[in-house]
């Protein structure tokens, strides 16, 4: 008897484990304060850079998500302006952030407009969960047809580590409309993804902690980590495709990157650089990598 009570309480202390981690890593209510991640004074240069950008013509946009969320995001706008950027933020990240001396960049100095949404359950965006793509990569979708039927120009996705695996995730399904993507920083598959970064970076054996974290999954969000895979979708898309990756990133393995590079699409570019961790292959390349994107989207 007393063994069965030790088994049964090890089974709550265990599933109520695998609980906070869901919560941590999908809700909402649980916030990830990015800022401790930053160089002594760099927050309040992120501040000025989010401060200018909205500065610019902005036209406030709210669409309708598949399953019925209001999501926001902002439309800037400039006469003569040639090109339209869709900007996709990462995991539980603001997207000034994530992009903001970029995007001052596109819109200043390459005569782009700029479609800067807040990602599901983030920013003024409704939604409970962040689902590492599964569901945002419809939201991405439905925020092109929203660009496509708003204006004429040219259409570009961009997006970092989250955001980089979402816009290849849609890139099949918007093989005619969008004229490149950008990535900096994907994975491919959440599920492999998770396990991925529980190996190297706490040392978790896949089993049984990720089957069960899915079955929270599948239980609260109606989905399945395994479900999307992008490889799939870039392998069916047309339109040019450049991929950005640090190989000292902690956060998504830069393995997947150099997959890819090593399959050898004729649309998919791939620059590796030895130096750059998580999404810092710009601060640690800047006029390289602008050289590169500048080049793509002409």
């Amino acid at each position: 008897m007393h063994f069965m009570i030790v088994l049964l309480v090890l089974f709550v202390v265990y599933w109520l484990v695998i609980y906070l981690f869901f919560l941590y890593v999908f809700s909402r209510k649980i916030k990830v304060d990015m800022e401790k991640f930053m160089p002594d004074g760099y927050a309040s240069i992120l501040e000025q850079r989010k401060n200018r950008i909205l500065s610019y013509p902005m036209e406030e946009v709210r669409i309708e998500s598949f399953d019925g969320l209001q999501l926001y995001g902002r439309y800037f706008h400039k006469e003569g302006h040639d090109k339209l950027v869709v900007m996709c933020h990462g995991w539980k990240s603001p997207w000034y952030v994530d992009f903001s001396k970029l995007a001052i960049w596109f819109y200043e100095q390459q005569n782009c407009d700029l479609l800067i949404m807040d990602e599901r359950a983030g920013g003024k965006s409704e939604g409970k969960y962040v689902t590492f793509g599964l569901y945002e990569r419809k939201d991405i979708h439905d925020w092109v047809m929203w660009a496509k039927d708003k204006q004429e120009l040219p259409i570009y996705l961009y997006g970092t580590s989250m955001g980089a695996a979402t816009v290849l995730m849609v890139a099949s399904s918007v093989n005619d409309i969008v004229s490149g993507i950008i990535a900096d920083s994907p994975f491919l598959e959440p599920y492999a993804e998770l396990k991925d970064f529980a190996k190297r970076n706490i040392h978790l054996p896949e089993f049984p902690f990720l089957p069960s974290l899915n079955c929270l999954v599948k239980l609260l969000m109606k989905t399945d980590l395994k479900s999307v895979n992008a490889l799939s979708s870039i392998q069916s898309a047309a339109m040019p495709i450049l991929i950005f990756h640090g190989d000292l990133d902690f956060f998504c393995n830069v393995a997947v990157s150099k997959n890819i590079r090593d399959l050898h699409f004729p649309n998919i570019s791939v620059h590796i650089y030895p130096d750059a961790n998580h999404c810092s292959s710009y601060a640690k390349h800047e006029k390289e990598y602008e050289n590169i994107i500048e080049n793509f989207i002409k």
